[in-house]
């Protein structure tokens, strides 16, 4: 796949069924739940550093792998398996990128579920479950996750880039910009089209933390 064809699958989700990573629970689980976005009350985790983003668990997501770590997210899955809840952290935010990249791309079916539980509300989400309903459901191809970079953190909002690998070895880089909004990690895409900025093409990992499934 040429980066080309990244630009409209990797980050899109309108644009392929997978059990949960070991130790995700369905929503509706027995766990104690807030009142805002139902999901598991924790303590805040600053113990979890980034450099423990290294112990994630990745699972098939389609072609594509997602990670996930027991006690950062993702703590809760959908009935479909979109992944929720996500711990107030950098290693949260990175973790809740990298889940919302692989599910838009591996499961491109589950476009509009996605946009629903994963923007914050607001035009850019109706506009992305506009074009996820009126998008043709097609494979993307296999790309993987690569790399991770926090080019700024505060408790309320964060800038991730991701760092991506498509088949044919070629690298790209996509910023995502999160917010936290009703009790999890929410992206932030265009208010007019529902999409995320386009990739933009790597020579290396220089600058990235290397991560992935290996």
């Amino acid at each position: 796949m040429a980066l080309a064809g990244l630009v409209l699958t990797v980050l899109r989700f309108a644009e392929s069924d997978d059990t949960p990573a070991a130790g995700v629970g369905e929503s509706g689980s027995a766990a104690k739940l807030d009142g805002s976005a139902n999901c598991p009350t924790l303590d805040l985790q600053s113990t979890v550093v980034l450099t423990e983003l290294a112990s994630a668990q990745w699972s098939m997501v389609g072609a594509v792998a997602a990670p996930q770590i027991q006690g950062v997210g993702p703590m809760e899955v959908s009935a479909n398996g979109v992944p929720r809840c996500f711990v107030e952290t950098p290693a949260g935010a990175v973790l809740a990128a990298a889940n919302f990249i692989a599910f838009g791309t591996g499961r491109p079916d589950l476009g509009a579920e996605l946009a629903a539980s994963a923007i914050v509300p607001g035009l850019g989400q109706n506009a992305a479950i506009e074009a996820a309903g009126a998008a043709s459901v097609s494979s993307p191809g296999a790309v993987q996750i690569v790399g991770y970079r926090v080019d700024r953190y505060d408790p309320q909002s964060t800038d991730i880039a991701l760092a991506v690998r498509a088949d044919d070895g070629s690298l790209a880089s996509g910023d995502l910009v999160l917010k936290w909004s009703q009790g999890d990690w929410k992206l932030i895409v265009d208010p007019g089209t529902g999409r995320l900025p386009e990739l933009r093409t790597l020579a290396s990992l220089g600058g990235f933390t290397p991560w992935g499934i290996g």
